[in-house]
């Protein structure tokens, strides 16, 4: 599996160098449960407001489009809902995105983030999740945040976000 992932990075590295002067997006692959939705909460549609103000804060002040990884989005009636409570708990929906494309329809998270960057091509990323999904996967835990999932996206995460997009000067640094 290692190989494969080394294959795609090098085909997203390609991607960017070829699509130098055009405007590139800066991503925030964001989960659901355990994130803005702690598990401490009972409702699996009550979201942290804590968290819905640090994602908003970070798409503006970053140009982030927030690129959901949630297991909910595989079955469509329940992502419909929490999207509909998400933007209720106050999360801005022009930051939000969900692609359409089947091959993003994993229910392995590092996978659907793979799938994605395969098809989109982007400036810088971060993913927020609070699953240890990327082991092995040394390239992509550069980019992992990974919230405590009974409390949620907590300001030290956002810290920690805010910390890795300064970084990321040079992305193609990144995957040398």
């Amino acid at each position: 599996m290692g190989f494969l992932i080394k294959n795609r990075i090098r085909r997203i590295k390609r991607q960017i160098i070829s699509h130098k002067g055009k405007e590139l997006q800066n991503l925030l692959f964001l989960d659901v449960d355990g994130v803005l939705c702690p598990t401490s909460y009972l409702d699996i549609y009550s979201y942290s407001k804590t968290a819905i103000e640090f994602v908003n804060s970070l798409a503006e002040e970053y140009g982030l489009i927030i690129v959901f990884i949630s297991s909910r989005r595989l079955y469509p009636e329940i992502w419909k809902q929490t999207q509909r409570s998400l933007l209720q708990a106050g999360l801005k929906e022009k930051y939000i995105t969900c692609d359409p494309d089947p091959g993003w329809l994993s229910e392995d998270h590092s996978e659907a983030v793979l799938n994605y960057l395969n098809n989109h091509v982007c400036k810088i990323f971060v993913i927020v999740d609070d699953t240890d999904f990327y082991s092995g996967t040394s390239s992509l835990d550069l980019f992992h945040i990974k919230p405590d999932p009974v409390c949620g996206f907590s300001e030290i995460d956002f810290e920690k976000v805010k910390k890795k997009l300064n970084s990321f000067d040079n992305i193609l640094a990144v995957w040398k």
